[in-house]
C-alpha cells in the first residue's frame, strides 16, 4: 500500500475511533459543523476501495466510516456497549482458490457449485461448496453486502474452504468465504470459443469420456492431435439429423465439427472441454435398424431419468433432448405428459412451461414422458 495512504487512512482509523469513545461515553452530544467531501478516490494496493463511501470533512481532517474503512482492509469489526472491536478473520485449517467459476447455484440448498479455472471442466474437479451463516459472501470491490441468490452461473469468484472434502464427486465443503471479482462474468467466454469445422475422430475412450480428434489440413502425428474432455454440459447432435448422439455411437473415422474452450494445457497432445461435437452428415445419419424413427431408441429402455439438463426442447414436434451423467437421451412427450415444478410460483404447469437449461426428473413409459418434474 502507498505510505502516504496507509498512513492517512490509519490515521482516520484511529482518529474517528477515539473521537467516538468519549461521545458515545458523554451524556450529552456535541453539535459540531462539518462538510460532506465528494469526488475524493480511495486505493488500496493500486485497487480502487470505499466507491460508496461519504468522507466528512471537519477541523482540517477527513474522516469516514470506521466499518468501511475496516472491511475494505479485509478485517471484521463489531461495535457494542461503546467499544469498537477490530479482528482479523479466523479459520480452521483453510484452502484458497483465488479463481473458479461458478457452474451452478442451489438457493434451496444453500450449495455453490464452482470449477476451479486450471482443472478440466469435468464432474470429477468440481467442488460443491456449502455456505452457511457463517459464509462471508461479497464483492472484490467494496460494494454492498451479497447474498447466495445474487450469485450466478457463470461468475469469477475466489473461494476460501474447510481443508477437508467428503470423497463423493463431485466432492463437499464448507465454504468461509466467497468473492466475487471484478466485473463478476465471464462476458467473453462464448466469443472466444474456438471452432474447428472440420476434424477426423482417432481415438474415443468412454472411460476417460475423452475423444482424440485430428484437425483437417494437419499432418497425421501425434503433436497435431487435440484431446476433448466430453463434460456434462457438452453438445453430442449430428449436422442434419435430429437425433441424439452419445460418446459411446462416435467411432474412430467419423469427421466432426468441433468447438472447444480457448484454456488447452500445454502437453501433447493438448488438452481442451469440448462445447460441442457435431458429426458431419458425410457419416451417414447414424440410424438403427427402423430407419423411420428419427429418436435414440435406447431411450425407450428407460423407465425413470433423473437429475438431467435440458439442453434442446422442440415443442412442436414434442420432443425434448436432456443430459446426465449417465448419458444423452431424446424424450417424447404429450399434451398429457403431467409437469409439476418443485417450488410453488408456477400455476397449472405444463409442458409450454418446460424450456432449456432447467433439470428436471422424468418417468417415462415406451419412451414416453408420463411425468416431468422440475427441480
Amino acid at each position: 500500500m502507498n505510505k502516504k495512504l496507509k498512513r492517512n487512512v490509519l490515521s482516520a482509523l484511529l482518529i474517528a475511533t477515539v473521537v467516538s469513545a468519549p461521545l458515545m461515553a458523554s451524556p450529552i452530544m456535541q453539535k459540531i459543523t462539518a462538510y460532506i467531501y465528494p469526488n475524493i478516490e480511495y486505493r488500496l494496493d493500486g485497487v480502487e476501495i470505499l466507491e460508496d463511501t461519504q468522507t466528512i470533512y471537519y477541523n482540517g481532517k477527513n474522516y469516514v466510516s470506521v466499518n468501511d474503512i475496516v472491511r475494505a482492509l479485509g478485517k471484521d469489526v463489531t461495535f457494542e456497549n461503546g467499544k469498537v472491536t477490530i479482528t482479523t478473520p479466523q479459520y480452521e485449517e483453510s484452502v484458497v482458490i483465488n479463481e473458479a467459476i461458478i457452474k451452478e447455484v442451489d438457493v434451496k440448498q444453500n450449495q455453490v457449485t464452482i470449477l476451479p479455472v486450471d482443472k478440466a471442466d469435468k464432474l470429477e474437479n468440481y467442488k460443491i461448496l456449502n455456505v452457511g451463516p457463517e459464509t462471508k459472501l461479497s464483492y472484490e470491490k467494496n460494494k454492498p453486502v451479497v447474498k447466495i441468490s445474487d450469485l450466478e452461473e457463470g461468475m469469477k469468484v475466489k473461494v476460501i474452504q474447510a481443508s477437508f472434502e467428503t470423497a463423493s464427486i463431485p466432492a463437499q465443503t464448507t465454504a468461509y468465504e466467497i468473492t466475487i471479482l471484478q466485473d463478476g462474468v465471464e462476458q467473453e467466454s462464448v466469443a472466444q470459443n474456438i471452432t474447428i469445422k472440420k476434424a477426423t475422430i482417432k481415438d474415443v475412450e468412454e472411460d476417460d469420456k475423452t475423444i482424440t480428434i485430428l484437425p483437417a489440413g494437419k499432418e497425421n502425428k501425434p503433436e497435431n492431435y487435440i484431446v476433448l474432455n466430453i463434460g456434462q454440459d457438452t453438445k453430442l447432435a449430428h449436422e442434419t439429423i435430429k437425433k441424439v448422439v452419445t460418446l459411446e455411437s462416435l467411432e474412430e473415422g467419423m469427421t466432426v465439427k468441433v468447438v472447444h474452450s480457448p484454456a488447452v494445457t500445454k502437453s501433447l497432445p493438448p488438452q481442451t472441454s469440448a462445447i460441442e461435437v457435431i458429426v458431419l452428415k458425410e457419416n451417414g445419419d447414424l440410424t438403427t435398424d427402423d430407419k423411420d424413427d428419427d429418436f435414440d431408441h435406447d431411450t425407450v429402455f428407460e423407465t425413470e431419468i433423473e437429475d438431467a439438463k435440458i439442453i434442446e426442447m422442440n415443442h412442436g414436434k414434442k420432443y425434448m433432448v436432456v443430459k446426465n451423467d449417465k448419458g444423452t437421451y431424446t424424450v417424447k412427450f404429450t399434451h398429457k405428459t403431467k409437469v409439476e415444478f418443485d417450488d410453488d410460483d408456477h400455476k397449472k404447469p405444463n409442458v409450454n412451461s418446460l424450456k432449456v437449461g432447467q433439470r428436471v426428473d422424468i418417468e417415462l413409459e415406451n419412451g414416453v414422458a408420463v411425468e416431468i418434474e422440475v427441480q
